[in-house]
């Protein structure tokens, strides 16, 4: 297996990460939410959006904009199509190796954190937005096709999700969630037929419920 790995990552350098990112146009997010490709487009102009409204600097919008285009490019890296948990973490290794400064390589690394209610932050606030800003897209595209969690049920895993977002937003203060949802859903409104106030509101609602005490 080592031997694989060794193999598959040689490969994978065979061109800079950004030479991927083409490729998701072929990898499914969600059947009724299109592909990787969509959801790294919506997610780069949300993470610019939110590095804004952040009060980051022009170099910080830049690398959030830079690392959210790049932070799924390893899902069809060989690697990481025969070694899935690596997801993200051979993305960082392999933004470095094509000459992406530190701050987008560390936000490409860690945009998936936290990943459990015991997992650290991303970092730095590059990668605090990109991880924000996958993360609430995840959450709207499920809730504007009704497939939020119901009961037990949690197949995309929304709450854990909607945890890390409000932990990432205790930190990032001038970040409005309310404000974010509507961005992030409006994305949703030419390729989803869906009411957006009642969406709008259910999702704000999942998140009054996992507020901290």
């Amino acid at each position: 297996r080592l031997a694989d790995a060794k193999f598959f990552y040689k490969e994978d350098l065979q061109q800079p990460l950004e030479m991927y990112v083409k490729d998701l146009k072929g990898v499914t997010f969600q059947d009724k939410l299109g592909t990787m490709y969509e959801k790294t487009l919506r997610i780069t102009h949300l993470a610019e959006s939110l590095a804004l409204k952040a009060d980051l600097s022009k170099d910080q919008v830049e690398d959030a904009k830079r690392a959210a285009y790049l932070a799924k490019a390893d899902l069809v890296t060989q690697t990481v199509v025969e070694f899935t948990s690596l997801q993200g973490i051979m993305g960082g290794y392999y933004a470095q190796a094509s000459g992406e400064n530190d701050v987008v390589a560390q936000a490409v690394a860690e945009h998936y954190k936290p990943r459990s209610q015991a997992d650290s932050l991303p970092e730095k606030s590059v990668g605090k937005v990109v991880a924000l800003a996958d993360k609430l897209d995840s959450i709207c595209g499920i809730f504007a096709i009704d497939e939020a969690p119901t009961g037990s049920s949690d197949p995309y895993q929304v709450r854990r999700q909607a945890i890390g977002i409000i932990n990432i937003l205790l930190e990032l203060t001038n970040i409005n969630l309310a404000d974010s949802i509507n961005e992030s859903l409006s994305a949703y409104t030419e390729s989803v037929d869906f009411d957006f106030e009642n969406v709008h509101q259910e999702i704000c609602d999942i998140f009054i419920g996992r507020r901290p005490v």
